[in-house]
């Protein structure tokens, strides 16, 4: 019966560590690049003017047109009676 000329083991921890060193520099130039320019985003809202209105609404919602479990009317009803 003819055997196999190899056997299955796991690789050893160095030949892992260099595998994986490329995906470790590459990982690390972006997070030194991502910490040199730090991205801040504020949103600040202006004062109403005087005899305007604000309006409230949704912005993103689910219906059985995407993956939710509602009709599109019965969420809009949804909406409007919570405000």
């Amino acid at each position: 019966m003819p055997t196999a000329s190899h056997s299955l083991r796991a690789p050893s921890l160095r030949a892992v560590a260099r595998r994986l060193a490329p995906l470790a520099l590459a990982l690390a130039g972006w997070w030194a690049v991502a910490e040199a320019f730090p991205v801040r985003t504020r949103f600040v809202a202006e004062a109403p003017q005087p005899g305007s209105r604000w309006f409230k609404g949704n912005t993103h919602a689910h219906t059985l047109n995407s993956d939710g479990d509602s009709p599109p009317g019965v969420v809009a009803q949804w909406y409007k009676a919570h405000g």
